[in-house]
């Protein structure tokens, strides 16, 4: 956890289930529990569907929000088919892929399950993945892309 940019404290093995936080009765500044309301401000709060790591913290910190020069749209990136079983079919543009573009797959939880570095034409091996919604982040020094796949 970081604050003001700052790491303060840190773990490998925290997972956070709505159910273990009752959302009906809380909201940012307020518990189920009896404990006082939170007595401070908050200026901002983000939520992230991946882990981002220091640097990346302190520039947001610093207000310097990314380093993204521009974004990959849908004609820069053909992905299919979705739902998918075994494999996964990634095309993305010469111009991004000679850019050094990784590809990112990352399950419901952020996690990265499945990372390589991109080429022209693509095929992930999904097969051993359980069912599910994950998100796919394509990501190169001229620009960056998100989409949603379901594996069946």
């Amino acid at each position: 956890m970081y604050v003001n940019g700052e790491l303060v404290d840190e773990a490998d093995n925290f997972t956070l289930s709505l159910d273990d936080i009752k959302p009906i009765l809380n909201y940012i500044g307020r518990s189920q529990f009896d404990d006082p309301l939170l007595r401070a401000n908050i200026d901002e709060f983000r939520i992230y569907n991946y882990a981002m790591d220091k640097s990346q913290v302190n520039r947001l910190a610093q207000g310097i929000t990314d380093e993204i020069t521009s974004v990959l749209t849908d004609k820069d990136v053909a992905i299919w088919p979705s739902p998918a079983t075994d494999v996964l079919n990634i095309s993305i543009a010469k111009e991004f892929v000679d850019a050094g573009a990784t590809i990112y797959l990352y399950n419901i939880k952020g996690y990265v399950v499945m990372q390589q570095t991109a080429n022209l034409n693509n095929l992930l091996n999904i097969s051993s993945l359980p069912s599910g919604i994950y998100n796919i982040t394509i990501d190169s020094a001229k620009g960056k892309i998100v989409k949603k796949i379901i594996v069946k």
